[in-house]
C-alpha cells in the first residue's frame, strides 16, 4: 500500500516463483473491488516498480530544485496537478513519506541497481537535524498556527528557519495552466521559457 492509503490508489503486489497464482487473482480482485486500488503485479525487484520510479522522480526533481536554487513550494507547484500528478508533488510527498524513508529508499535503490538516485546532500542535513516531515511536523513545510490561522511556512535552505513565502505566484504558467490535459501542459512547459520551463 502505498502512504497514506487513503488517499493514494495504487496497490503493488509482488509475488516470488513460490506465490500460488490464484492467492495474486484473489488478493488482486479484493484490492479492485472492496478496497477500490489500482492493482500493479511488479516483479521483486530492488524499490518493485512505483518506488523505483518514484525516487527517481523525487531524486531528479530535488537535485534540480537545488541546482536552480528554488524553494520546495515552487517545485511542488510545477510538479504536481500542473504535469498530471497529485497534489502533494515532490516535497509534500516526501514529507508524508518521511525524509529519512526517502533518502534510505534512495540509496538503497542505488546500491543495489547503481542507479544515481541519491537524494540532494540537503535532505541529510535535514534527516540529521530531525526534520523528517510530517511525523517530525517540520520538513520542507511546518504549520505554524502562533497567529490563530494556520500558515504553511516553508523551509530557507541556506539558515534551516521557516519562511511564509505565501502563494507560489508563477505568470508563466498561468496560460499552460488552462491547458485541457497533462501532456498538452508538459509540452507547453518544455516549450516555455523561464524558470518553470528550464526546470521541465
Amino acid at each position: 500500500f502505498f502512504n497514506p492509503p487513503r488517499y493514494l490508489h495504487l496497490l503493488e503486489l509482488i509475488p516470488t516463483a513460490h506465490t500460488d497464482p490464484e492467492v495474486v487473482k484473489c488478493i488482486s480482485e479484493f484490492g479492485d473491488k472492496v478496497l477500490g486500488k489500482g492493482i500493479v503485479v511488479a516483479h521483486d525487484v530492488p524499490g518493485f516498480a512505483a518506488n523505483r520510479v518514484g525516487i527517481g522522480c523525487m531524486s531528479r526533481s530535488m537535485q534540480v530544485m537545488m541546482e536552480m536554487g528554488l524553494s520546495p513550494d515552487v517545485v511542488d507547484v510545477l510538479t504536481g496537478p500542473l504535469v498530471g500528478r497529485p497534489k502533494s508533488a515532490t516535497c509534500r510527498t516526501a514529507d508524508l513519506s518521511g525524509l529519512d524513508i526517502c533518502t534510505t529508499v534512495a540509496k538503497n535503490i542505488q546500491d543495489a541497481t547503481g542507479e544515481q538516485v541519491a537524494m540532494p546532500e540537503v535532505l541529510n542535513k535535514m534527516v540529521e537535524k530531525g526534520l523528517l516531515g510530517e511525523k517530525t511536523k517540520a520538513g520542507f513545510y511546518k504549520k505554524d498556527k502562533s497567529s490563530g490561522k494556520t500558515k504553511i511556512l516553508t523551509i530557507n535552505f541556506d539558515t534551516f528557519e521557516y519562511e511564509d513565502n505565501g502563494k507560489v505566484r508563477l505568470e508563466e504558467i498561468n496560460d499552460i495552466r488552462k491547458l485541457p490535459t497533462p501532456v498538452e501542459r508538459i509540452k507547453a512547459l518544455l516549450e516555455s521559457d523561464g524558470q518553470a520551463g528550464e526546470f521541465t
